[in-house]
């Protein structure tokens, strides 16, 4: 698993400190300061409870079978968490072709030589925090005769070269200073592999994710929210599928496997429907990734079997319902159908994110040839958008699969087009939302004020039991001196005095006076002044 925990000493933070200080302008203008801030510290790695919610994962339906039904990861929850946009293009690690290079030549020419600089400066860039100088050429000599990379020329056809091509050694590349936008892809490489799609079990960082990094880089809107998702559910199926695996004997050796996952925001999701979990947070943000705010929270919980017993109470998990961001079209029925003119929907952006919120699809990310295709159920967790809970039975296992180009670009495709003619509403705007998303203890929605009764009612209420008891007591010691004094009296005469169901108490606390009416023949029989006595005084 892949958990970023850091300090202000360590690199981590140092590094990511540095780069949102120097390019933040950039960052924003391309919608990932947040999601880069929200990973600087990170949170502490909890074996105990991440093993106690991978219990409650089902890898059929990608969704976590809790006491309060099944939840799921709700892409508009994960935004709230990490802070990853959604955006509508695919996010694919891969080195580009020769062919796509000469076009990415001809018609971008600053992301061309910002990629052939971070692919020459490959593993110096890694490393870089600053600038670094530019080698003399006795240096370069030095280094390429200390790791044999010497210059060489093509004596056939070698991927679409032609013959006699000369390729020349990347280490002359190091005369030149390294670009600033070099070592900002340079940095978000390391991010990328790090927070956001952790899927490799090494720790040496592939070529194939030097592209986006240089289209992110540029501002290239990316969807890193799906690809975070599906890392997710990939691990945890792989995690499973280890630990359920038979081998040809019996054997009660446990099987391990390193397995990379997006942890932090899996654990960050996991205290925004149980927040017993963890400590509050100091500070309150709507605006900031849940993650940023509780990156200096400590875990709670005694140990593994609390957490679980913890787990199986239905109080303790929180639904906290997320209606969209956009407002006056609450509780319309609209419909995905092609604007005039235009060849696109009518549907403005802020509706139709949240039909791709609500609607059945797919969560993906390419790597080289290979697609990660992870289905996306919001039918099963509908109580998460603001909708009545409804089931379905379990997809085909052919759903959720490791396919090729054509399945994810077919896959993908189901996600992001328009104009469909589906017809969905809009939640209700009268359902007011039990629970906040400002963490603070997830303060509850006072809908109805609580009923408190004023100081001389409660004082009217006193003096009437305190009379009563004076009645029952003075009753009692006259039936004891009867008693004592001749023989007993009839049977009905011997009941406690107490007002039964056909007696009342007349109590008049303004007048001072506490009159008794009943049906024991003794009429109206005044007590006295009740306020005024010393039992009530004392």
């Amino acid at each position: 698993m892949v958990g970023v925990h850091s300090s202000d000493k360590l690199w981590w933070s140092r590094l990511t400190g540095y780069v949102l200080a120097r390019w933040g302008e950039e960052l924003k203008a391309s919608g990932l300061y947040a999601a880069i801030r929200a990973t600087m510290y990170g949170l502490t790695i909890s074996i105990s409870h991440f093993l106690a919610l991978m219990e409650l994962y089902n890898p059929g339906t990608n969704t976590f079978l809790t006491k309060r039904g099944e939840l799921g990861l709700a892409l508009h929850e994960m935004n709230k968490v990490s802070g990853l946009p959604m955006e509508n293009t695919i996010y694919q690690e891969y080195f580009p072709s020769n062919r796509e290079l000469c076009q990415l030549k001809s018609t971008t020419t600053n992301r061309y030589d910002t990629l052939w600089d971070l692919t020459c400066h490959y593993y110096v860039a890694l490393a870089a925090i600053c600038e670094l100088r530019p080698l003399t050429l006795s240096e370069i000599n030095e280094l390429i005769k200390k790791s044999d990379a010497h210059s060489y020329t093509t004596a056939s056809i070698k991927d679409d070269f032609p013959v006699g091509t000369k390729f020349h050694t990347f280490l002359w590349r190091t005369m030149k200073p390294i670009l600033p936008m070099t070592l900002l892809a340079g940095y978000l490489i390391i991010w990328l592999k790090k927070c956001v799609v952790p899927y490799q079990p090494t720790d040496v960082l592939p070529v194939e994710v030097l592209y986006p990094a240089v289209q992110l880089a540029y501002r290239k809107n990316l969807s890193l929210l799906p690809a975070m998702i599906a890392g997710i559910h990939r691990g945890l199926r792989q995690m499973i599928s280890t630990f359920t695996q038979k081998g040809s004997k019996p054997s009660v050796v446990i099987q391990t496997a390193k397995v990379e996952l997006p942890y932090t925001y899996l654990m960050t999701w996991f205290v925004l429907h149980h927040p017993d979990m963890m400590d509050a947070p100091k500070v309150a943000n709507q605006s900031v990734p849940l993650l940023q705010l509780i990156e200096d929270c400590k875990w709670k919980g005694r140990g593994f079997m609390d957490i679980q017993k913890q787990l199986k109470d239905h109080k303790c998990w929180v639904v906290s319902t997320c209606f969209p961001l956009f407002s006056g079209c609450y509780s319309d029925s609209l419909v995905d159908v092609k604007k005039p003119g235009t060849g696109r929907t009518c549907l403005d952006t802020g509706c139709f994110d949240w039909l791709v919120n609500i609607r059945l699809g797919y969560m993906i990310f390419r790597v080289k040839n290979y697609c990660y295709i992870e289905p996306y159920l919001s039918c099963r967790f509908a109580q998460q958008l603001g909708y009545d809970q409804i089931y379905v039975r379990n997809p085909s296992s052919e759903l959720w699969t490791r396919g090729g180009l054509v399945d994810g670009a077919r896959a993908w495709l189901w996600n992001v087009t328009g104009c469909t003619g589906a017809r969905f509403s809009l939640p209700v705007a009268e359902c007011q939302s039990e629970l906040t998303f400002l963490y603070c203890r997830w303060l509850l929605a006072a809908n109805e004020p609580v009923p408190v009764k004023l100081i001389e009612e409660l004082t009217a209420e006193a003096t009437a039991r305190i009379a009563t008891r004076m009645v029952y007591e003075a009753e009692y010691q006259k039936r004891k001196e009867k008693e004592h004094a001749g023989p007993s009296r009839n049977r009905e005469q011997e009941e406690d005095f107490f007002p039964s169901g056909e007696e009342s108490l007349d109590v008049n606390v303004a007048s001072g006076h506490l009159f008794v009416i009943g049906s024991l023949g003794l009429g109206s029989v005044v007590i006295g002044k009740l306020l005024k006595s010393p039992f009530l005084a004392g």
